[in-house]
């Protein structure tokens, strides 16, 4: 049976819309880890704090299923083991991290979703309606409005990704661990990130005679690549 040629193009183009967007990160759940070892890691009155770096390459693929350093997200994740006899309220505004002295910039899970993840639904278009070749005047259109809706879903799933992932704001009772990911933009540079650290502040609850105590943390990074293989 023979095939005309137009029904060919469209049949192609049309396979190279169903795959122009995809998301599919390895990573699903907190859950799973709970039992990794940390990057740096501090106990305080029987509190231990760590922190994990997911910016290199290949943890940011796996559980972004993006390179977001490349894209200037510094993904953390911050970790809380309760061992002691207290709560502690863990917020998010209480998480903060410095290049220096210079503050970096905190994101919300939808933010760092769209600056280190999202599809980019006008180059996937472009894509697949030069593949139409001539028929490009016909056929082009149903492309582009194809995979721009497909990838405005895939960035839908993106962002709930990140949301689902990050930190909240939490009680973290006796023997209890609770762990989330705290979103940061870093500018760009051309080699290792270096000078990085973390302040985290716990704050006890209910106070003790209406006094707030606090647990002030402050953990140093090791420095950061982007590069495959992570520091040179």
């Amino acid at each position: 049976m023979r095939v005309s040629m137009p029904v060919v193009c469209v049949v192609g183009a049309l396979a190279l819309t169903s795959c122009a967007a995809t998301f599919e990160p390895r990573l699903q759940s907190l859950e799973s880890l709970k039992g990794r070892l940390p990057t740096v890691r501090q106990v305080q009155g029987g509190v231990e704090v760590s922190l994990e770096e997911f910016f290199t390459p290949g943890k940011s693929r796996r559980a972004f299923d993006a390179e977001v350093g490349a894209a200037g997200v510094l993904p953390l994740l911050v970790r809380v083991e309760n061992h002691g006899l207290r709560s502690y309220r863990l917020r998010r505004d209480r998480v903060a991290v410095y290049r220096g002295d210079e503050p970096l910039l905190p994101l919300e899970g939808r933010l760092a979703a769209a600056q280190g993840a999202a599809r980019d639904a006008v180059w996937n278009s472009l894509v697949n309606t030069a593949a139409l070749g001539p028929l490009a005047i016909y056929w082009g259109v149903a492309s582009l409005a194809a995979t721009a809706s497909q990838t405005q879903a895939v960035n839908r799933k993106i962002e709930h990704h990140f949301e689902s992932l990050e930190l909240q704001d939490t009680l973290v009772k006796p023997d209890e661990t609770v762990l989330g990911f705290a979103y940061f933009s870093l500018p760009r540079a051309t080699g290792p990130i270096a000078d990085l650290r973390a302040e985290i502040v716990l704050e006890e609850e209910p106070a003790e005679n209406g006094e707030e105590r606090l647990l002030a943390y402050q953990l140093a990074l090791p420095p950061l690549s982007d590069r495959p293989g992570g520091v040179p």
